[in-house]
């Protein structure tokens, strides 16, 4: 749980990475990214911190990603997840909360997004336009 100030820090670095070029192309290391990423096996992390969690799962070559956090993250949780996974092929929203589609904007211009229909239709009849 975050207090208000590191809240505050947590989503300014978030928002001036994700302006940045992808971390490996900075050659950053896991002390540098600004979620806790854990691996599950050698093709999946997920993504700690920051609301929600995210998961990534890569072939070698393309990812997929489930779940984009909240508002504001979306840029940074992708340079990170293709930083160890490689290019994004999709994402996949679990569900309507803000905390799994609040980062959706940093995705929907070039990857697919998908999620259950129930889930858009919650999520666009509430006003989000983060879809």
């Amino acid at each position: 749980m975050f207090n208000r100030r590191e809240f505050s820090s947590t989503l300014a670095l978030a928002a001036a990475a994700g302006m940045a070029l992808p971390r490996q192309l900075l050659g950053l290391t896991q002390q540098d990214t600004v979620f806790d990423w854990r691996p599950i096996n050698e093709r999946m992390r997920a993504a700690y911190g920051a609301g929600g969690n995210a998961l990534v799962v890569s072939d070698g070559g393309r990812s997929l990603l489930i779940d984009c956090k909240n508002a504001g993250f979306g840029g940074v949780l992708r340079a990170e997840a293709e930083a160890f996974g490689g290019p994004l092929a999709h994402v996949v929203n679990t569900h309507h909360h803000g905390d799994h589609i609040g980062g959706n904007p940093a995705f929907t211009g070039d990857v697919p997004v998908v999620g259950q229909a129930r889930g858009v239709a919650r999520a666009t009849e509430g006003g989000n336009s983060t879809l």
